[in-house]
C-alpha cells in the first residue's frame, strides 16, 4: 500500500502537468498597473507546425498599450525569443486599434484589455517543447513605461490538449481582427511635389463614419485631409510628414486599416508616382443646392422676424427712390456674406490649429436663449410703438442728416439677421462646416 500510493498520486498530478499550456498572470513589482498572460490553444498543426496562442494584456484606469504601428508616440507590443526556445518563427494578429489624441499627437492602440491571437511556428523535431522569451510593454498615461515579462511554457507538443478557454478567447480575438482586402483592390499614389498621399479603396462595404489609419512607414506620420465615401469606392488623400527628411514613399509597400463600429478591413498596395489632381467643382449644382437651402432657411421661424424687419423698412421707405431701396437691400445681403466669409476664415483657422466647434452651439446655452428673446421683444415693442429712446443730440442730428437709411445700418441688420438665424441655419451650415472642416483649405470639397 505505501508503494502504490506515491505513484497514485504521480497519476492523479499528470493530467494537470499536461493541461499546463499558459504562463498564468504576470506583473512587475515596478509596474503593478498592467498584467500579461500567454496561453495556448493546444491545437498543434502537425503540417504547418503552427501552434495557436492568446496574448492576453490587462491594464487598469486610464493606460493604454500600442497598436503594430503606434502613431506619434508609444512603441508597438514585442517578443523577444532565447536561444533555447523552440518557436522558429512569429505571426503576430492585430486587432483593430483605437484612435488616441494627446496634445495634438496621435496614436492607435488599446485601453483597459486586449487580447492578441499569435500563431507560433515552433520545431517539433524534439518531444518536449519550450516556449521561452521576453514580452516588451510599452504603457501609457500621463507618461509611458517599457516594461519586460520573462515567460516560460515547457510542452509535450504529442500530449497538447486543446483548452476550451484559450480556444474561445483566440477565436473572439481573431474575430476582431481586420479582414484582408483582395490584391488589386486598392490604388496608393503619391504627389512627390504636394507630399501627399491619396489611396483608393474599391469594394461593397457600406462605411458608417469610419476612420482610417495608414501605416508600413515607421518613419512617417500620415494625416487625413480628405475622405470621400461613395457607394462601392472610398478616397482618401493624406499629408505624409517625417522629422527626419522629405518622406519618399514610391515603390513601398504601405497597409491602410479602415474600420468602423461594425467591420474593419485592410488594404495593401505598392506605392505609385503620381500627381494628384484638383477636385472638379460642380458650380450648377452648387448653385442649385445653395438657392434650396436658402429658400428653405427663409420660411423657417427664426428667420421670419427678420423677413419682417425688412418688409417693414420697404414699407416705410415707400417715398425713397427705388435705386437706393435696392443699394440697401444689397447693402444687408453684403452684411450676411461678410457673415458667412468670417465663419469660413474661422473654420480655416480652426481646421489648422486642429480644433472644432460646433455652428448652432449657442442656442444650447439658455442664457444666450434668454438674451435673443429680449433683444427680439424690445425689437417687436420698439416697432408697435411701446417705447422709444432717445439718442444723445449729436447722434439724432447725424442720423437726421443722413435720413436714417446709411448702408452702414443695413450692413449691421444682415449681420445681426445671420446670428438671429444660427439655430434655423445650424443643420444645413453644419453639416457643411464639417465637411470642409475635413477638406484642404485651398481646394473645397462639395460632396452634398
Amino acid at each position: 500500500m505505501k508503494i502504490l500510493l506515491p505513484w497514485l498520486l504521480l497519476l492523479s498530478l499528470t493530467p494537470s502537468l499536461a493541461l499546463s499550456q499558459s504562463t498564468g498572470w504576470l506583473t512587475h513589482q515596478q509596474h503593478p498597473p498592467a498584467q500579461v498572460r500567454l496561453m495556448l490553444t493546444g491545437e498543434f498543426n502537425q503540417q504547418t507546425k503552427l501552434l495557436p496562442a492568446v496574448l492576453q494584456v490587462k491594464l487598469e484606469d486610464d493606460w493604454k498599450t500600442y497598436w503594430r504601428s503606434p502613431g506619434e508616440g508609444g512603441i508597438a507590443p514585442s517578443i523577444r525569443w532565447d536561444e533555447a526556445s523552440s518557436v522558429q518563427s512569429l505571426e503576430w494578429l492585430w486587432p483593430r486599434p483605437e484612435r488616441f489624441s494627446l496634445l495634438g499627437l496621435q496614436t492607435f492602440g488599446y485601453q483597459q484589455a486586449v487580447d492578441f491571437p499569435l500563431l507560433l511556428r515552433v520545431d517539433s523535431s524534439a518531444q518536449a517543447s519550450r516556449i521561452s522569451g521576453v514580452l516588451t510593454l510599452s504603457t501609457c498615461t500621463n507618461v509611458c513605461v517599457l516594461t519586460e515579462y520573462p515567460f516560460t511554457v515547457d510542452v509535450n507538443l504529442q500530449a497538447l490538449r486543446p483548452d476550451s478557454e484559450a480556444m474561445y478567447l483566440y477565436n473572439k480575438a481573431k474575430m476582431a481582427v481586420p479582414l484582408l482586402a483582395e490584391a488589386g483592390s486598392s490604388d496608393f499614389v503619391w504627389d512627390e511635389t504636394k507630399q501627399q498621399l491619396q489611396v483608393t479603396l474599391r469594394g461593397e462595404h457600406q462605411w458608417q463614419l469610419p476612420q482610417l489609419v495608414v501605416d508600413g512607414d515607421p518613419e512617417t506620420t500620415f494625416k487625413l485631409l480628405n475622405l470621400s465615401l461613395q457607394p462601392k469606392q472610398v478616397s482618401a488623400v493624406f499629408s505624409a510628414e517625417n522629422w527626419l527628411a522629405p518622406p519618399m514613399l514610391t515603390d513601398k509597400v504601405l497597409h491602410l486599416t479602415i474600420f468602423d463600429k461594425q467591420q474593419a478591413v485592410e488594404y495593401q498596395g505598392k506605392v505609385v508616382t503620381g500627381q494628384l489632381s484638383a477636385e472638379e467643382i460642380a458650380w450648377p449644382k452648387l448653385l442649385v443646392f445653395a438657392l434650396l437651402g436658402g429658400l428653405i432657411l427663409n420660411i423657417m421661424p427664426c428667420v421670419l422676424p427678420v423677413l419682417g424687419m425688412k418688409l417693414s423698412s420697404v414699407i416705410a421707405a415707400a417715398s425713397v427712390d427705388q435705386g437706393r431701396i435696392r443699394r440697401q437691400f444689397l447693402a444687408s445681403a453684403a452684411g450676411i456674406v461678410v457673415s458667412f466669409w468670417i465663419l469660413a476664415g474661422f473654420v480655416m483657422l480652426l481646421k489648422v490649429s486642429g480644433q472644432a466647434v460646433g455652428w448652432g452651439i449657442q442656442f444650447q446655452q439658455p442664457w444666450f436663449i434668454g438674451f435673443m428673446a429680449l433683444v427680439t421683444a424690445l425689437f417687436a415693442l420698439n416697432m408697435l410703438g411701446a417705447f422709444e429712446i432717445s439718442l444723445p443730440a449729436s447722434w439724432q442730428t447725424r442720423l437726421a442728416t443722413s435720413g436714417g437709411n446709411s448702408y452702414g445700418g443695413h450692413f449691421l441688420q444682415g449681420m445681426f439677421a445671420t446670428l438671429l438665424a444660427t439655430p434655423c441655419s445650424a443643420p444645413f451650415f453644419g453639416n457643411r462646416g464639417g465637411v470642409c472642416s475635413g477638406s484642404r483649405t485651398l481646394i473645397p470639397n462639395h460632396h452634398l
